[in-house]
């Protein structure tokens, strides 16, 4: 049977989140979706294949160019409440570059993929596919809102716990070491 995690885990992750969604805002990302997947209709078939293709590289290119500002948010979180935060601060954990590296090989894996996709999936399909990654966006941005609107609520609740106090002053340790 598998273990809830602790409540400081449960609130690192959820400052993770939000802090993430405040460099990649899913709204953006939705409103991006939606206005090409309308767009492509009005298009010629001439335009239809670049538009997309542009499309799918500015989640990627968005995340490589912020991955560094999410790997730090990343390490700074991590390991918040676990059986390995355990006082040796650092000790077995990852480092910041590596959670960076991590971040820059998915979102470069991911474009290749979604460019690969966009470039060798026939013309005719393209405008039916943008529609249906538009309702795919427009489904997992709901969600995320849901997500982040969930992670605010909590962050206020532990405001009033008693360990909300060492979280913080973990957290604010941690920020020093990043600097």
């Amino acid at each position: 049977m598998k273990e809830s995690p602790s409540p400081l885990a449960r609130l690192a992750a959820a400052d993770r989140l939000i802090e993430g969604t405040r460099v990649l805002k899913p709204r953006v990302h939705v409103a991006l979706c939606v206005g090409v997947a309308v767009a492509v209709w009005f298009l010629p078939d001439s335009a239809v294949r670049p538009v997309t293709v542009i499309e799918t590289l500015i989640l990627p290119v968005t995340g490589v160019v912020v991955a560094r500002i999410l790997g730090r948010d990343a390490w700074l979180y991590s390991e918040i409440g676990s059986e390995n935060a355990d006082g040796a601060e650092g000790a077995g954990r990852p480092s910041v570059t590596a959670y960076t590296r991590g971040l820059v090989l998915g979102y470069a894996a991911g474009g290749a993929l979604a460019l690969a996709g966009a470039l060798l999936v026939p013309e005719s399909w393209l405008r039916y596919l943008v529609g249906a990654a538009a309702l795919w966006a427009l489904w997992s941005g709901w969600r995320k809102e849901q997500e982040v609107r969930e992670a605010r609520r909590l962050r206020e609740r532990s405001g009033q716990e008693p360990w909300y106090a060492e979280y913080r002053t973990l957290i604010e340790e941690r920020r020093r070491q990043l600097s």
